[in-house]
């Protein structure tokens, strides 16, 4: 038994256009809204039907192919940076663990990380009362 996804009729209308658009078939939205359903040839199949609540019922193998199509369609902005502000509290939190593990072992702290501790701390203070 086939399982079927159902649209509306604006939904439906970019899936069609969108299916038969390999055919070189397209449809304006009156002509679309003249059939009650769609059927391919070539595959045997019936693609869309309208159903009696006005809804459209899609094949859930062909909708899936579509969303597919539409999210490969979507283009996302290049990834930026972490915020100063964020990078410098995420590093402050990591320096202080590091020196509380080495401290805890007794080891040697390195005064580079100290020196750069000390920086951020100063510097999310003055970030702090400026706000």
């Amino acid at each position: 038994m086939r399982e079927d996804t159902y649209i509306d009729e604006q939904s439906a209308y970019e899936f069609i256009s969108w299916y038969f658009k390999k055919d070189k078939t397209e449809f304006t939205k009156k002509e679309f809204n003249q059939y009650l359903w769609f059927y391919d040839n070539k595959n045997k199949e019936y693609v869309l039907r309208k159903k009696c609540t006005g809804q459209y019922a899609i094949p859930v193998e062909l909708f899936d192919k579509w969303q597919n199509h539409l999210k490969s369609q979507i283009e996302e902005p290049p990834l930026g940076v972490i915020p100063k502000w964020l990078h410098d509290e995420h590093r402050i939190k990591d320096l202080k663990a590091a020196i509380n593990r080495y401290l805890g072992n007794n080891h040697e702290v390195s005064a580079e990380w100290i020196d750069e501790y000390n920086l951020l701390v100063k510097s999310i203070r003055e970030r702090k009362t400026k706000v």
